[in-house]
């Protein structure tokens, strides 16, 4: 029990908390809770198949589709459909060893972090791993972050001055 009904050791006749058992029942508790973390941290190798799979549907839903062909090819639309869908999941090996090229990750035991540069579409993706899933949570323009940087870069230098001897 967290805490005892006693009216014997309490005069006032109420609830007197032991803070000594819920102590160490929130000690295990998170104990469970972290060794449950580190067991279901994914690999990079789980990563790579779920980024891959979610590039391949993204490119599929994107490219993929009857509105991307023109008017003309109308009559065979849907073999179009079909041939670009095939072909895009057919590559599914290339973009996987082209995320894994781009691919950087901090594992923090308990979890990880991935940080994905697609230089192909020029986009970088930052995804957290836990519990053995996966939340892609982060997408910036690959060309506005080195914009940045070379800004951040040139400030950094021209505020540094020169050791004189």
């Amino acid at each position: 029990m967290i805490g005892t009904f006693d009216r014997k050791k309490n005069n006032s006749g109420g609830f007197k908390p032991n803070w000594g058992d819920f102590l160490g029942k929130g000690a295990i508790v998170l104990a469970i809770l972290a060794g449950t973390m580190y067991l279901t941290n994914p690999s990079r190798e789980e990563y790579l198949n779920y980024a891959s799979g979610r590039l391949v549907t993204e490119a599929q839903e994107k490219w993929c589709t009857k509105s991307n062909i023109p008017e003309f090819l109308n009559g065979i639309s849907e073999s179009l459909v079909d041939t670009c869908q095939s072909l895009v999941t057919n590559r599914r090996e290339w973009i996987q060893e082209n995320i894994n090229q781009g691919t950087d990750r901090h594992n923090a035991v308990l979890f990880s972090i991935y940080t994905t540069d697609f230089d192909f579409v020029d986009k970088r993706y930052r995804t957290i791993a836990v519990f053995g899933n996966f939340l892609s949570f982060y997408s910036e323009d690959l060309q506005q972050i080195e914009n940045t940087e070379n800004t951040e870069n040139t400030e950094n230098t021209e505020n540094v001055k020169p050791i004189s001897k």
